[in-house]
């Protein structure tokens, strides 16, 4: 049996959901998709550590790391760190509005991911020497909260997860649409 890869696989559902939602153009589509896929990797969602060691895993978090990497007067920025957190903030705040939307809701940090993503992306678009993925992050930044409720549909109505029994592991569950 040939199982194809999870980029296509996003990227045929991210392509569907989104064009019901007049969000399918094919850089954004792309953009999401590889997202999706990095992020499948539970040590892509949470590459950064605290100084305890321990993965961060807030906007809060990854926002106070962020702003070390900018510097002050008692060490000197580090750029690439910097853009790499700030670009890391960005696609974490469209990943967790997406897929976790009822955790931030139950959190009340909706509105505080939203906002954050969005300024993160129209940051990193700024920040981008690459025109094509600027324009993404653009686009992202814009309609970050339409982006962001696609994939909240895309999860609950193509992707959904039934109560796992003997015979349908979750993973087989995926596979099934």
């Amino acid at each position: 049996m040939l199982v194809p890869g999870l980029y296509p696989f996003f990227r045929r559902h991210v392509q569907q959901g989104f064009g019901g939602c007049g969000l399918n153009q094919p850089a954004l589509v792309d953009y999401v998709s590889d997202l999706l896929t990095r992020f499948a990797r539970v040590s892509a969602a949470f590459p950064f550590r605290s100084n305890e060691g321990r993965a961060i895993d807030s906007i809060a978090g990854l926002l106070i790391e962020w702003h070390a990497a900018t510097g002050d007067e008692h060490r000197p920025s580090s750029h690439a760190r910097e853009t790499l957190l700030l670009h890391h903030v960005a696609d974490y705040a469209l990943f967790m509005s997406g897929l976790f939307l009822e955790r931030l809701k139950a959190r009340g940090q909706v509105a505080y991911y939203r906002e954050q993503g969005a300024g993160a992306f129209a940051r990193c678009a700024r920040l981008e020497s690459e025109p094509t993925r600027a324009r993404v992050f653009y686009r992202v930044s814009h309609d970050f909260q339409p982006i962001a409720d696609a994939l909240d549909a895309l999860w609950h109505q193509r992707l959904p997860a039934p109560v796992p029994t003997p015979e349908l592991s979750p993973l087989a569950a995926l596979w099934r649409a």
